[in-house]
């Protein structure tokens, strides 16, 4: 039971890294959205160099015009969803009909494109920045650090999971990321001298 277990789980990893080799030979023949695809779902620590790699096509791709690589290439930031309308990307238009623009919801339609889930769009639309995020946990760790019990302690370590998970599968600059784990591994820091038992 555990061998055939742990093939089926050896198995779906091997077709994974499959697939991102894949990616990878398909970036590096210029096919933006499979740099994109390796750079959103690769594995951090087995491919560091090809995902550098990524990033700077899509960087490069993106200072040329290609709106769909600026998605993804790191410190760029996309194109606005109603300049990619003005230019007939008409899934942009959709994207926007979500949001309540009659006028692009139309322009899509006409063009026979449907917007896959507003629910989503909008929810993207009304979350906070990745700034607002860090500024919201750096109060946390000052009141997470300034706990005496946990009982004061893990409801604010919540929030600040809550607050972290705002920003999954999204965008955000370097320099944001380093301020977010900076943060992230002071309020770990903190968490594990309340945690940890007290010395007789």
């Amino acid at each position: 039971m555990r061998r055939r277990a742990r093939r089926r789980v050896l198995g779906a990893r091997r077709r994974r890294l499959a697939r991102e080799e894949l990616a990878h030979t398909a970036c590096v023949a210029g096919i933006v959205e499979s740099c994109a695809q390796l750079v959103r779902y690769h594995d951090r620590h087995r491919f560091r160099d090809d995902i550098s790699d990524a990033e700077r096509r899509l960087v490069v791709a993106c200072d040329a015009g290609e709106a769909d690589a600026c998605e993804d290439a790191p410190d760029r930031n996309p194109v606005p969803a109603k300049d990619l309308c003005a230019a007939a990307d008409y899934a942009a238009c959709a994207k926007l009909g979500c949001l309540g623009d009659r006028a692009a919801e139309q322009l899509a339609t006409a063009h026979h494109v449907a917007a896959n889930d507003c629910e989503r769009v909008r929810a993207e639309a009304n979350a906070p920045s990745p700034e607002a995020v860090i500024a919201k946990l750096a109060e946390l760790r000052d009141q997470i650090c300034a706990c005496k019990d946990t009982a004061c302690m893990y409801p604010l370590v919540q929030l600040a999971g809550e607050q972290t998970g705002a920003l999954v599968d999204r965008k955000v600059s370097s320099a944001a990321s380093t301020k977010l784990g900076t943060l992230m591994t002071a309020i770990s820091t903190c968490e594990a001298k309340l945690a940890a038992p007290a010395s007789p």
